[in-house]
């Protein structure tokens, strides 16, 4: 019987997207099901002349669960499966699954295969499972970008990423090796990416947070990039970042002015003023105080320059920043939850990890298209340069920086293997991930480095010639969107966020007497559990009772972070690493213990830190959301004279 039609109908209401390449596939002689002696049906593969059976033969069902009660699952929370076929060995884990398991996440090359899946067998019960997710016929090049908003997706698999099995169908990783090894790789750096996105420790986000605080009248002042939205509809940006490469056309660069939306990352302008090339944009993004040298390092004589190009920050930057930069600013809010407790609605976007990751989503948001990448290497040059010329103060910190001992191999635009580091990887894969979501066209004209795929490797020559044909005035579009608020406007705006600070104040007061609770708790446990020599007897301990306190400890936390939004806007941002991280930890601890009461034990003891980190930082967070009261507070009715 062939269940294809309703099989397709429910695939259609879980997957739209899949379900109609799988409808427009063309049946093949490649993949094709045949008969067993048991009569259910297996799957052969046509390669090369001959026929190689995906599954055994003579009973494919015993050969699925077989495979199955080999592999030992200890805490398969997240099961990726590496190749279906027709599913034997996914539904003998279905019939059999854990307990613990969460989510299911398959992959299969093959729509073919796909296509014989959904012809085989009635899948009503495992389509209309939200916790069962296909990816199938994914480019290796997307499946990155795919898996990075799977992990980050709304039911929460990130902090389950420590608690991730994996199955291979043997036959099929056989017959494709090199696309399931890269799908291996693209899961390893979508969970490496997405530990990243909440941070290893709250230090940057206590610097984030503090900088913002320090930046308020600045960001009262000054207009957002949400005014210029959509306003260079199919216009080109061009990003110019400050590769080794760029020596080899930054000659050429003074043609695109005027044809382009010109954006230049904060370490490139001094490279670029000294060729007498002013871009229009220039985008700052580290939050540590020596960003402010990219601009202090400008000759004096260049400066004048300044004034015609707008310094598109975020403001998590030091405010000496902004003191060091002598033109004219537009605030570019990230997409963190302390731009959404501000206020003042400036322009929220996913900014990234670099300057030029950010100026690529900038450009994307204002409409730009297509969107050209110069400079652009992410990679060593073959002398082992870092930087184009005249980038002093990038060059010398990276000399410095203790991340050039991790040093790993790409592709590079040349098709040979060349050196990159970790975090300019991690750059890479960040342009990866936009241009996937980029409704337009991207184009790196870089002329060396690393590959970043899904941009289209043109010279800059090329673009030029073909691209940037038609005369325009950015500085003029901008100037004519850009709106700043007048002093009634401003002194409006100031009352708006002192109220609020003083809001939040109360509510980090409220934080700080709930840690406490829970602290107080725990000492009353290890009151109740102590042994003279320090060590807890746990045969002696109850399961019952430590399911209970562990509970008691988990309905508190849950209030302190649901019971008002404040802590999602204020505080989430700066706790969220160790949350995440203790998250994570904890539901990887069947990982590392067989008897549930070591289970309970273990998570109760990590709920000390919790507690008494959350209070620290919330106490850290305090101190610095009271000096922002007084500047505030201050400068709000004599602004004027502030601003």
């Amino acid at each position: 019987m062939n269940f294809f039609k309703n099989n397709l109908r429910l695939l259609e209401k879980s997957d739209p997207l899949l379900a109609k390449k799988v409808s427009k596939i063309n049946d093949s002689k490649t993949f094709r099901t045949v008969k067993t002696n048991c009569g259910l049906p297996t799957l052969l593969y046509r390669n090369n002349g001959k026929d190689i059976f995906v599954h055994s033969k003579y009973n494919p069902l015993k050969e699925g669960e077989s495979l199955i009660n080999r592999n030992k699952f200890k805490n398969p929370k997240i099961v990726i499966f590496l190749g279906l076929g027709l599913g034997y060995h996914f539904n003998s884990f279905l019939a059999k699954r854990p307990s613990g398991n969460k989510f299911i996440l398959i992959i299969e090359k093959e729509l073919q295969i796909f296509r014989k899946f959904l012809e085989s067998f009635n899948l009503t019960s495992i389509l209309s499972q939200g916790w069962i997710r296909f990816l199938v016929g994914i480019e290796n090049e997307r499946l990155y970008s795919i898996l990075l908003d799977y992990f980050n997706g709304p039911q929460n698999q990130k902090i389950l990423v420590k608690a991730m099995e994996f199955f291979e169908l043997p036959s099929l990783v056989s017959l494709h090796k090199d696309y399931y090894i890269s799908a291996l790789g693209s899961i390893k750096d979508a969970v490496r990416d997405t530990l990243n996105l909440y941070g290893n420790a709250p230090d940057d986000s206590l610097i984030g947070i503090e900088n913002i605080l320090l930046n308020i009248i600045t960001i009262a002042k000054s207009p957002g990039i949400n005014q210029l939205f959509g306003k260079f509809k199919n216009k080109p940006a061009v990003i110019v970042a400050t590769g080794p490469s760029l020596n080899k056309n930054i000659h050429l660069l003074p043609e695109i002015k005027g044809r382009a939306l010109f954006f230049s990352a904060d370490a490139s302008l001094k490279t670029l003023l000294l060729r007498g090339i002013v871009p229009d944009m220039v985008s700052s993004l580290e939050r540590n105080l020596t960003t402010k040298n990219h601009f202090e390092q400008i000759p004096g004589h260049l400066k004048h320059h300044l004034k015609d190009i707008y310094l598109t920050a975020c403001p998590v930057v030091r405010p000496e920043v902004y003191a060091a930069y002598s033109g004219p600013n537009i605030i570019v809010y990230r997409n963190f939850a302390h731009f959404k407790w501000l206020p003042l609605n400036k322009g929220i976007l996913d900014t990234g990890k670099s300057v030029t990751n950010m100026a690529f989503k900038i450009a994307e948001a204002l409409g730009c298209n297509p969107i050209i990448l110069v400079g652009q290497d992410l990679a060593f040059a073959e002398d082992g340069s870092t930087h184009a010329e005249n980038a002093d103060h990038a060059r010398e910190g990276m000399a410095k920086s203790a991340l050039r001992r991790e040093i790993m191999e790409v592709m590079g635009n040349n098709g040979k293997m060349i050196r990159t580091l970790a975090t300019w990887y991690g750059m890479l894969k960040r342009f990866e991930y936009d241009i996937n979501g980029f409704n337009g066209l991207c184009i790196n004209a870089t002329e060396g480095g690393a590959k970043i795929n899904g941009a289209v490797v043109l010279t800059l020559r090329e673009v030029i010639d073909k691209y940037l044909l038609e005369e325009f005035d950015p500085m003029k579009i901008i100037a004519e969107n850009l709106i700043y608020p007048d002093e009634k406007e401003l002194a409006e705006d100031l009352n708006k966020n002192y109220d609020l600070l003083k809001t939040t104040d109360k509510f980090l007061f409220s934080v700080i007497e709930r840690c406490e609770e829970g602290i107080r708790t725990l000492e009353d446990f290890g009151k109740g559990v102590g042994r003279e020599d320090g060590n807890i007897i746990i045969d002696e301990l109850k399961e019952d009772y430590l399911k209970a306190t562990l509970k008691e400890l988990e309905n508190l936390l849950t209030k302190i972070m649901t019971d008002d939004k404040m802590f999602y806007l204020f505080l989430m941002h700066i706790v969220q690493s160790f949350i995440i991280k203790n998250q994570i930890e904890y539901n990887a601890l069947s990982s590392h213990f067989d008897n549930q009461k070591e289970i309970y034990l273990a998570g109760i003891l990590k709920f000390k830190e919790i507690f008494v980190n959350l209070k620290s930082l919330t106490e850290i967070s305090q101190g610095y959301l009271k000096r922002a009261i007084k500047e505030v507070g201050d400068k709000r009715n004599n602004f004027v004279d502030a601003i």
